[in-house]
Protein backbone atom coordinates (compact mmCIF):
# COMPACT_ATOMS: atom_id res chain seq x y z
CA UNK A 1 0.00 0.00 0.00
CA UNK A 2 2.69 2.22 0.17
CA UNK A 3 5.90 0.71 -1.76
CA UNK A 4 3.89 1.67 -5.00
CA UNK A 5 3.59 5.80 -3.44
CA UNK A 6 7.53 5.52 -2.47
CA UNK A 7 10.32 3.68 -3.43
CA UNK A 8 13.65 4.69 -1.10
CA UNK A 9 13.89 8.19 -0.81
CA UNK A 10 12.63 9.19 -4.12
CA UNK A 11 8.98 10.01 -5.37
CA UNK A 12 8.66 8.16 -8.64
CA UNK A 13 6.51 9.76 -11.72
CA UNK A 14 4.09 8.09 -13.83
CA UNK A 15 7.64 6.56 -16.38
CA UNK A 16 9.04 5.14 -12.95
CA UNK A 17 11.63 7.62 -12.67
CA UNK A 18 13.02 9.37 -9.69
CA UNK A 19 11.45 12.44 -9.35
CA UNK A 20 12.46 14.18 -5.82
CA UNK A 21 13.00 13.36 -2.48
CA UNK A 22 9.48 12.34 -0.89
CA UNK A 23 8.92 14.84 1.37
CA UNK A 24 4.50 14.92 1.55
CA UNK A 25 3.05 12.48 3.47
CA UNK A 26 -0.70 13.67 2.67
CA UNK A 27 -2.16 14.94 -0.68
CA UNK A 28 -3.84 18.80 -1.80
CA UNK A 29 -6.72 17.87 0.44
CA UNK A 30 -4.86 16.72 3.39
CA UNK A 31 -5.85 13.04 2.95
CA UNK A 32 -3.04 10.41 4.41
CA UNK A 33 -1.18 8.94 0.91
CA UNK A 34 0.62 6.44 2.88
CA UNK A 35 -1.19 4.36 6.23
CA UNK A 36 -0.86 6.06 9.21
CA UNK A 37 -2.31 3.44 11.60
CA UNK A 38 -5.12 6.24 12.88
CA UNK A 39 -2.48 8.93 13.67
CA UNK A 40 -0.06 6.51 16.00
CA UNK A 41 2.10 6.12 13.03
CA UNK A 42 4.31 8.59 10.54
CA UNK A 43 6.45 8.34 7.26
CA UNK A 44 10.03 8.67 7.74
CA UNK A 45 12.90 8.48 5.12
CA UNK A 46 14.17 4.83 4.91
CA UNK A 47 18.14 5.14 6.55
CA UNK A 48 19.33 3.27 3.77
CA UNK A 49 18.36 2.45 0.42
CA UNK A 50 19.93 -0.08 -2.09
CA UNK A 51 19.88 1.33 -5.89
CA UNK A 52 19.83 -2.64 -7.41
CA UNK A 53 18.31 -5.88 -6.59
CA UNK A 54 18.46 -6.92 -3.33
CA UNK A 55 16.13 -9.12 -1.49
CA UNK A 56 16.50 -8.28 2.37
CA UNK A 57 15.09 -11.39 4.27
CA UNK A 58 15.83 -11.04 7.97
CA UNK A 59 17.10 -8.37 10.07
CA UNK A 60 18.24 -8.61 13.58
CA UNK A 61 19.43 -6.66 16.15
CA UNK A 62 21.93 -8.01 18.38
CA UNK A 63 21.92 -6.95 21.66
CA UNK A 64 24.88 -9.61 22.96
CA UNK A 65 28.46 -9.03 23.29
CA UNK A 66 28.65 -12.60 23.09
CA UNK A 67 30.49 -11.90 18.96
CA UNK A 68 32.39 -9.35 20.82
CA UNK A 69 32.26 -5.74 21.58
CA UNK A 70 32.14 -4.18 18.12
CA UNK A 71 28.98 -6.32 17.45
CA UNK A 72 27.23 -5.24 20.30
CA UNK A 73 23.76 -3.44 19.55
CA UNK A 74 24.58 -3.46 15.56
CA UNK A 75 22.10 -4.61 13.28
CA UNK A 76 22.33 -7.66 10.82
CA UNK A 77 20.65 -8.17 7.50
CA UNK A 78 20.20 -10.99 5.44
CA UNK A 79 20.05 -10.54 1.45
CA UNK A 80 18.67 -13.76 0.19
CA UNK A 81 19.35 -12.40 -3.36
CA UNK A 82 23.41 -12.18 -3.19
CA UNK A 83 23.85 -15.09 -0.24
CA UNK A 84 24.89 -12.71 2.11
CA UNK A 85 24.79 -10.93 5.86
CA UNK A 86 25.38 -7.49 6.28
CA UNK A 87 26.62 -5.82 9.42
CA UNK A 88 25.88 -1.88 10.52
CA UNK A 89 27.37 0.07 13.46
CA UNK A 90 24.79 2.48 14.51
CA UNK A 91 24.89 5.59 16.59
CA UNK A 92 25.31 5.57 20.54
CA UNK A 93 21.00 5.93 20.35
CA UNK A 94 20.54 3.38 18.54
CA UNK A 95 18.70 5.78 15.99
CA UNK A 96 20.85 5.64 12.43
CA UNK A 97 23.26 3.81 10.47
CA UNK A 98 27.24 4.72 10.76
CA UNK A 99 27.84 4.62 7.46
CA UNK A 100 31.30 5.00 6.34
CA UNK A 101 33.06 5.55 3.02
CA UNK A 102 30.93 5.18 -0.17
CA UNK A 103 27.84 5.31 1.60
CA UNK A 104 27.36 7.60 3.53
CA UNK A 105 24.83 9.07 0.70
CA UNK A 106 22.78 6.08 2.63
CA UNK A 107 22.60 4.81 -1.35
CA UNK A 108 24.05 1.73 -2.06
CA UNK A 109 25.10 1.74 -5.96
CA UNK A 110 25.81 -1.08 -6.68
CA UNK A 111 27.47 -4.37 -5.31
CA UNK A 112 30.72 -3.48 -4.91
CA UNK A 113 29.44 -0.32 -2.19
CA UNK A 114 28.41 -3.37 0.29
CA UNK A 115 32.11 -4.66 0.37
CA UNK A 116 32.51 -3.09 3.31
CA UNK A 117 29.69 -4.07 5.22
CA UNK A 118 29.35 -7.66 4.15
CA UNK A 119 29.62 -9.73 7.61
CA UNK A 120 29.11 -13.54 6.22
CA UNK A 121 28.75 -14.84 2.59
CA UNK A 122 27.36 -18.09 1.19
CA UNK A 123 24.46 -18.16 3.32
CA UNK A 124 20.82 -17.79 1.32
CA UNK A 125 19.09 -16.46 4.62
CA UNK A 126 15.57 -16.60 5.41
CA UNK A 127 16.08 -15.67 9.20
CA UNK A 128 18.53 -14.51 12.11
CA UNK A 129 17.66 -14.73 15.29
CA UNK A 130 19.81 -13.94 18.61
CA UNK A 131 19.82 -17.28 21.01
CA UNK A 132 19.73 -17.53 24.77
CA UNK A 133 22.87 -17.77 24.60
CA UNK A 134 23.35 -14.26 23.01
CA UNK A 135 25.26 -15.81 19.70
CA UNK A 136 23.05 -15.15 16.06
CA UNK A 137 21.59 -18.37 14.49
CA UNK A 138 21.20 -18.05 10.75
CA UNK A 139 18.51 -20.04 8.95
CA UNK A 140 19.50 -20.73 5.41
CA UNK A 141 18.50 -23.04 2.49
CA UNK A 142 20.52 -23.95 -0.62
CA UNK A 143 19.95 -25.78 -4.19
CA UNK A 144 21.36 -28.76 -4.86
CA UNK A 145 24.56 -29.33 -7.26
CA UNK A 146 22.51 -29.20 -10.51
CA UNK A 147 20.68 -25.91 -8.73
CA UNK A 148 17.20 -27.71 -9.43
CA UNK A 149 15.63 -28.57 -6.03
CA UNK A 150 15.75 -26.66 -3.16
CA UNK A 151 16.78 -28.32 -0.16
CA UNK A 152 15.98 -28.22 3.00
CA UNK A 153 16.78 -25.38 5.55
CA UNK A 154 20.00 -25.67 7.77
CA UNK A 155 20.67 -23.72 11.41
CA UNK A 156 24.12 -21.92 11.52
CA UNK A 157 25.25 -20.90 15.02
CA UNK A 158 27.73 -17.59 14.67
CA UNK A 159 29.94 -17.12 17.54
CA UNK A 160 33.30 -15.58 18.68
CA UNK A 161 36.26 -18.01 17.99
CA UNK A 162 38.37 -17.95 21.23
Amino acid sequence: MGWDKVQGVWQLNDSRMKQRVFQETSDSDGEDKLVTFKGKGMYSPPEFTWNHSVGPSAVRFLNSDKLGKQYENDIFIGNVNDQSIYHFDLTNDRRQLLLKENLTDKISDSHKEMEGVIFAKGLRVTDIEVGPDGNLYVLSHSWDADNQHLRMGTIFRISKNT
